[in-house]
């Protein structure tokens, strides 16, 4: 992976079906971290993080040795909307893509 290629992230269930997918493009990279950006294409209703409208931008935190993600979500506007802590199991990062499980336990 390099700074600025188009990545594919997979969000899956316990049972290994794909829940969301969604593409982000690669900002920075140190060691085990890893930090996209991406933005929501179509309305979102989450049960924690209420209506997320189109537009919403993400900065996203994956670490390969760690069992959580933290999201940054701006308002189209860039206005901070809140941080988000997402527990997962450590990330694959390979073939263009980030894969993880989603454990759905979710800190606002």
């Amino acid at each position: 992976m390099k700074v600025g290629e188009l990545l594919t992230v997979n969000s899956c269930k316990y049972d290994g079906r794909v829940s969301r997918r969604w593409e982000v493009r690669v900002k920075r990279m140190e060691g085990a971290l890893l930090v996209v950006e991406g933005e929501f294409e179509t309305e979102v209703n989450h049960a924690l993080l209420g209506r997320i409208v189109a537009g919403t931008q993400s900065t996203e935190f994956f670490w390969a040795d760690r069992w959580y993600s933290v999201f940054r979500f701006r308002e189209p506007s860039g206005a901070l909307r809140n941080f988000y802590c997402n527990l997962n199991t450590p990330p694959v990062f390979e073939d263009g893509q980030i894969t993880f499980v989603d454990l759905d336990i979710d800190v606002l």
